[in-house]
């Protein structure tokens, strides 16, 4: 009889269990945490600055207090509209459509000073930086890498050539992975710098604008067409295996954990769970009340670039969501584990995330948040 009572409550723990993770889905709150008015086209985020493409301007801003961005410093207005922007160690590197080009030395966040320029003879309108090479999408041209191991003096390094209509570009590994307008994504092999060849392609049904890459995976922005999921772990075959159709024109696409987030112009911020690439979940719409341009995220954070309304900052997710996926649960415990009794936390997402009180530390007041929100999310 001893047996049996054990194996029951065995059995009620496992049911209990099987209860709590097959409940449905609560929803997960979104938040405006804090904006800025200044107009923006682009936006990435390092640590606790946010580089703003403002028209034809760069700004620096700090955001180490989500609630209150503070503008640091600024830059010379510049020949044409920032497009894009990348940021390695104290170097921005900005996509400047018409005028090619531009590499900020940013050491001194109040004075951004032009360390190098390179002309692109055509629209640069997307850079992804990583070593030695920045890689421009050229609307005209198609992909340009620039050997930036001189800032001050930046050569070119290879040019692909595409059909015109490259928007923007993530670099993986050994390939570039370009948005290339109505021919979709085109997988440039870039492991010779000087002589880059197309390893393959997928001709998404829309207009490829935006592109980010996770692992073998690609997730791309593609205008009336939403979101494009390409598994790109063969690059001579790629293959979609997943699709959501956006609300708005789709321009840019961010990942952080298992969200996608989606620019989608008037229709603002669209959010899609893609713990299943397969079968992406839409999980909130969020109105700018502008032009939601260009996305950026960092743990729970997304940072929009907004052309009418300017720059947002919203948080998702529960406080204890470590591992952004909706739910706190005990991979957010481990994330936590790894990080107890760490100080020196900076914000915005201090000591990754673990910091809950923004104290600089990580302890049992952390701790305590983290447990007040316990399997919140299933």
């Amino acid at each position: 009889m001893g047996d049996i009572v054990l194996n029951s409550s065995k059995l009620y723990l496992v049911l209990l269990l099987l209860l709590l993770f097959s409940a449905a889905r609560a929803d997960i709150p979104l938040v405006l945490v804090g904006q800025s008015a200044h107009v923006s086209n682009t936006v990435a985020v390092q640590g606790s600055r946010a580089y703003l493409g403002s028209d034809a301007t760069l700004l620096v801003l700090d955001i180490s207090d989500p609630s209150r961005p503070v503008v640091l410093g600024q830059s010379q207005l510049l020949p044409a509209n920032i497009a894009d922007v990348a940021v390695q160690d104290n170097f921005v590197y900005v996509a400047d459509s018409d005028g090619g080009l531009r590499i900020f030395d940013v050491s001194n966040p109040a004075i951004p000073v032009i360390a190098g320029s390179f002309c692109t003879t055509g629209k640069a309108y997307g850079v992804a930086v990583s070593g030695d090479y920045a890689y421009i999408a050229n609307w005209d041209i198609g992909l340009q890498i620039i050997d930036i191991s001189k800032s001050d003096e930046p050569v070119s390094a290879g040019t692909f050539y595409m059909n015109s209509g490259s928007c923007s570009v993530a670099v993986s590994g050994r390939f570039a992975y370009v948005a290339d307008g109505s021919y979709g994504l085109e997988i440039i092999d870039v492991n010779n710098p000087a002589a880059p060849v197309r390893a393959g392609g997928f001709n998404t049904s829309g207009l490829a604008t935006g592109v980010e890459i996770i692992g073998s995976i690609a997730y791309v922005a593609d205008g009336d067409s939403g979101l494009q999921i390409i598994d790109v772990h063969n690059p001579a075959v790629p293959q979609r295996i997943g699709w959501y159709n956006t609300y708005g024109f789709a321009w840019d696409v961010a990942v952080a954990g298992s969200f996608v987030y989606m620019a989608t112009d008037r229709a603002g911020l669209q959010i899609v769970d893609i713990s299943c690439p397969q079968a992406p979940v839409p999980v909130c719409l969020y109105n700018t009340d502008g032009r939601a341009i260009a996305a950026a995220a960092a743990g729970s954070f997304i940072f929009i670039a907004d052309n009418g309304r300017g720059f947002l900052i919203l948080r998702i997710g529960w406080p204890g969501d470590l591992e952004p996926d909706g739910n706190v649960d005990f991979d957010d415990l481990k994330h936590f584990a790894r990080h107890w009794l760490q100080t020196g936390c900076d914000p915005p997402e201090g000591c990754s995330g673990a910091d809950l009180n923004s104290s600089g530390g990580v302890n049992f007041k952390d701790f305590k948040r983290l447990a007040d929100n316990w399997f919140k999310g299933f």
